[in-house]
C-alpha cells in the first residue's frame, strides 16, 4: 500500500472514531438528562410525603401530650400537681412550636426555669383547681392553677 492510501485509511477511521465518540457522548447527555429530570420528579413526591408524614407526627405527639394533660383537669392534690408541672417542664423544652403557658394563683410563669422553681414550692397536702385552654388548632397552650 502506499503511503497516501495509508494516510486516507488513518484520516478516515479517526473520522469515524470521532462520529462514535461524539454519538456516544450525546447519548450520555440524553439519558444523563432523563434521568436527571426523572430524580427531580421523584424528589418532589418524596418531599411532599416527607412533610405529610411529618405534619401527622406532630399531630399524633401534640394529640398525645393533650390527652397526658387533660388527665389533670379539675381539682387535684399537690403531688399530681408537680407530676403536670413537670410535663409541662417537659413539653416546652422539646416542642418547637406548641408551648403552653402556666399561670399559676394569677401569676404568669413564662419560661422552664420558672416553672421548675414553681413546682419545688408546691405543697403536697393542698388541693389545686387547674383549668386549660386551647389553641385554634386544639392543642392545650395555657394552663391556669389556682390554689383551693
Amino acid at each position: 500500500m502506499n503511503k497516501n492510501v495509508q494516510k486516507i485509511i488513518i484520516g478516515v477511521s479517526i473520522g469515524i472514531g470521532c462520529i462514535l465518540t461524539i454519538i456516544i457522548m450525546v447519548g450520555y447527555v440524553y439519558f444523563g438528562m432523563k434521568l436527571f429530570n426523572r430524580v427531580n420528579k421523584n424528589k418532589h413526591i418524596i418531599n411532599n410525603i416527607t412533610n405529610e408524614i411529618k405534619t401527622e407526627y406532630d399531630k399524633f405527639v401534640l394529640e398525645g401530650i393533650n390527652e397526658e394533660l387533660e388527665d389533670y383537669e379539675g381539682i387535684i392534690d399537690g403531688d399530681d400537681l408537680k407530676e403536670l408541672l413537670a410535663i409541662i417542664v417537659t413539653n416546652n423544652k422539646l416542642s418547637g412550636n406548641h408551648k403552653i403557658s402556666l399561670i399559676f394563683n394569677n401569676i404568669s410563669y413564662d419560661n422552664v426555669q420558672k416553672i421548675y422553681k414553681l413546682n419545688k414550692t408546691i405543697n403536697s397536702d393542698k388541693e389545686y383547681n387547674v383549668v386549660f385552654n386551647y389553641d385554634e388548632d386544639g392543642y392545650i397552650n395555657e394552663v391556669i392553677i389556682n390554689k383551693m
